[in-house]
C-alpha cells in the first residue's frame, strides 16, 4: 500500500466467476462454495456487494467515519521489536508449555502421547 495514503485506503480482492470450466475443476477454480452457498444474490451479479477483483476503496465507505492520525499503525516499528528476556524465563516458559497441556488431556500417559 502506499506509505502516505494508505491508512485511508482499503484494498479488497476477490476472484471473478469462471465460465466454462470442465466437470474435474481439480483446481476448485469455480469458487463454488463462495457462489452458491456464502453470497447468492447479494448484487445484480450474484456477488456481495464492495467484493471485485483489484478494487480500492476508501474505509469510510466501509465503516462510516473516517480514521484520524492516531489510528494508523506504524507496521516498521512493530516488526522490528526485539523481546528482551533472560534465558531461564524462556526456559521456564517452554518447559511449561511442553509439559503441561499433555498432564491435562492424556492423564496417565507418557509426555508423547
Amino acid at each position: 500500500m502506499d506509505e502516505e495514503k494508505g491508512h485511508e485506503v482499503a484494498f479488497v480482492q476477490y476472484s471473478q466467476a469462471f465460465h466454462n470450466l470442465t466437470n474435474n475443476d481439480i483446481y476448485g477454480n469455480s469458487c463454488q462454495v463462495f457462489r452458491k452457498l456464502e453470497f447468492p444474490g447479494f448484487d445484480a451479479n450474484g456477488w456481495p456487494c464492495y467484493i471485485g477483483t483489484r478494487c480500492f476503496h476508501r474505509l469510510e465507505a466501509f465503516s462510516g467515519k473516517k480514521y484520524d492520525e492516531t489510528c494508523k499503525v506504524d507496521w516498521k516499528r512493530l516488526n522490528h521489536m526485539r523481546v528482551e528476556e533472560s534465558a531461564s524465563v524462556l526456559e521456564a516458559t517452554c518447559k511449561f508449555l511442553q509439559v503441561a497441556p499433555l498432564n491435562k488431556t492424556h492423564p496417565g500417559e507418557n509426555r508423547w502421547g
